[in-house]
């Protein structure tokens, strides 16, 4: 899968602001935006590493919780 981490980790944030935006109603998003970027952060270990296969895995649980 071809994605660019720079383009998911701008889509983190827009998804960020919405639920920030969302007051007491966002709270359960921000939970999962912080998971997003948790994973973010270990799909560009993965891609450092040359570990293609966990950064496609990694990308594919951030879409899941966006």
């Amino acid at each position: 899968m071809i994605v660019d981490l720079k383009d998911l980790e701008d889509e983190i944030k827009m998804v960020k602001g919405l639920a920030k935006d969302a007051g007491s109603d966002g709270r359960a998003m921000l939970r999962s935006v912080k998971q997003a970027e948790s994973l973010l952060n270990k799909a560009k270990l993965a891609e450092a590493k040359g570990d293609f296969e966990k950064e496609d895995e990694l990308i594919e649980q951030i879409r899941s919780l966006l």
